[in-house]
């Protein structure tokens, strides 16, 4: 997942109660505010990491280790724009909010030779978002289209390279409460079933799951206090995993032109344990995978991947717009992921 939004990254990645711009509607629609039209452009660099599954147990009882990389080679986080209209606020979004790449996968061919594939996975997202306010109240739409890019994936029957790409569509809704120095906020997306068609007539049958977000914001002079909560059904995927719980903690301190931030976030597992993949299947989907290791059959194990992420940033206010910068690292498992972005907002 690439954790954008420069601001919330340096404040835990939370802002689900709190108003902001166009970068803010991929958190919650509802915290869209605007009193001129605005301009958002991100950055977002991710290095590459070691994979987390290094040891592969192979149905002759002997190990091997493997020791490849993930890489995000996309520095492009965010680019949008948002105007008041009336009693509502308009934005429209374009973002890469997962983007991944395996480098490398060598499959032996019966020449004997190996064709090296790097398979790859993108999600670029489109969003259309609505707002308005009324009261104490704000309300949010945002209306998602998602165009999933995959290449080079391993498949069962074939062994030449792929492409394809595939859109679902989808809506999240949202809520804010303020009163004087408390803000609450509330973001759901609903979860949807999706068949993805892959090529040579492959199939792969899933369910993306309905996301959960609440917080609140308590400002106390020139400081505020953050805090969200982020619930991801993951078990409507599959019975054997397990729902991922974000908790995200942030402060931000204002002086002048300058906004300071700082936060944590831990991020639960969805699995560990022992995964092998059925030799020949009928169809692919997550549950014809073997959770449980059959005899003489290769399989990986996957340790415990719980993180946790400690983030930072900075933000100068000009007459003409923003610059905002944030970083985040995780060292706790299985490795350090250190991330950044970068952005540049302008009011016109």
């Amino acid at each position: 997942m690439n954790y954008l939004n420069a601001q919330a990254i340096g404040r835990g990645h939370t802002g689900v109660a709190t108003a902001g711009g166009v970068n803010s509607v991929l958190i919650n629609p509802a915290s869209l505010e605007l009193d001129a039209a605005y301009s958002y452009f991100e950055l977002f660099l991710k290095p590459s990491i070691e994979e987390m599954n290094t040891k592969v147990f192979e149905n002759n009882n002997n190990d091997a280790y493997v020791s490849q990389n993930y890489i995000s080679e996309s520095p492009f986080g965010i680019v949008g724009f948002g105007m008041p209209a009336g009693s509502l606020y308009l934005a429209f979004t374009f973002s890469t909010p997962q983007s991944l790449e395996y480098d490398s996968f060598a499959r032996e061919l019966n020449s004997e030779d190996e064709i090296i594939l790097h398979p790859s996975f993108v999600r670029y997202q489109f969003a259309t978002t609505l707002a308005t306010r009324w009261r104490d109240f704000s309300f949010g739409l945002n209306l998602l289209a998602d165009l999933y890019s995959q290449k080079d994936y391993r498949s069962y029957w074939q062994m030449g390279r792929q492409d394809t790409s595939d859109w679902l569509l989808r809506a999240q809704a949202g809520v804010r409460w303020r009163r004087e120095s408390l803000e609450l906020g509330v973001a759901y997306t609903p979860a949807v079933d999706k068949e993805f068609d892959l090529d040579y007539q492959e199939e792969y049958d899933t369910t993306i799951p309905a996301v959960l977000t609440a917080g609140a914001a308590w400002r106390l002079g020139s400081v505020k206090l953050l805090a969200d909560v982020e619930h991801q059904a993951c078990s409507q995927q599959s019975s054997y995993y397990d729902d991922r719980i974000r908790l995200k903690f942030g402060v931000e301190k204002y002086s002048g032109p300058y906004t300071l931030r700082a936060g944590a976030m831990h991020v639960s597992g969805v699995y560990s344990g022992e995964v092998a993949f059925p030799d020949a299947p009928d169809s692919i989907s997550v549950q014809n995978t073997y959770y449980l290791p059959k005899e003489d059959q290769a399989y990986i194990v996957i340790p415990e991947n719980d993180q946790l992420f400690i983030t930072g940033g900075i933000s100068y206010a000009f007459r003409s717009g923003d610059l905002h910068l944030g970083g985040l690292i995780s060292w706790h498992r299985p490795a350090p992921v250190p991330c950044a972005g970068w952005s540049r907002s302008a009011r016109r």
